[in-house]
């Protein structure tokens, strides 16, 4: 059997989905449309610098115009240029934690990608991995970003995302002088207009992707 893999969007899209659906996702994560993971990427860039930067709005609104000003595009380029720029304009809408209004340090260059939940490979890949120093401290923290305007997270969703992407980052980007905090790791959902951090109840938020994890190892056979 070939490797069990599945993005952590998915693999929280997966826990809710029809049979149909569930099986439909699995066999995108055999086979992925190297187009469709290129989608969205101008509004994912700008929002990712304007979270870097404290808030700044300029990136976002130098991308709308960019976008607007695009030409001559086929109808696909057209669609994404269209849903990009309502994007953007959502998260002028969005308040930000107050953690960015502290100056923070981008951290590049990580080496691992993804997280093992029951022998399923899952893929983390944070938008945006940052150090933060409060009152003398070094903390450390991770986004992820979902730009979906037709499939919009519910609550638990999001904090299993964030959840996923504390233990993501405790495993993987952290220093014995720093600490990883829950409420620093977040999943943000554009069209839900949400910023949501990882919850104090960990182990049982932790304990339904297991279970999802284990309905993908049984199902992945027939995708």
């Amino acid at each position: 059997m070939n490797k069990v893999k599945i993005s952590i969007n998915q693999l929280v899209d997966f826990r809710l989905a029809t049979q149909n659906k569930k099986l439909r996702i699995l066999r995108d994560q055999k086979k992925v449309n190297p187009f469709r993971a290129n989608w969205y990427q101008m509004s994912r860039s700008r929002i990712k610098k304007s979270i870097a930067t404290g808030g700044d709005l300029e990136p976002i609104l130098a991308g709308i115009q960019e976008l607007k000003n695009r030409r001559k595009l086929t109808p696909m380029q057209l669609n994404n240029r269209n849903v990009s720029i309502e994007a953007m304009q959502r998260f002028l809408s969005i308040k930000i934690p107050k953690i960015f209004n502290n100056p923070i340090t981008v951290v590049k260059n990580v080496q691992h990608k993804s997280i093992n939940i029951q022998g399923v490979e899952v893929i983390i890949s944070p938008d945006l991995i940052f150090r933060a120093e409060i009152d003398g401290l070094t903390y450390y923290g991770a986004i992820k970003l979902h730009i979906s305007k037709n499939n919009v997270f519910d609550r638990t969703q999001s904090k299993q995302v964030a959840a996923a992407l504390y233990k993501f980052m405790d495993d993987n980007v952290k220093e014995s002088k720093g600490k990883v905090l829950p409420e620093f790791c977040i999943s943000l959902d554009v069209f839900g207009d949400k910023f949501t951090s990882a919850p104090k109840n960990f182990i049982k938020c932790y304990g339904e992707l297991e279970r999802v994890c284990e309905e993908i190892k049984f199902l992945w056979p027939a995708a």
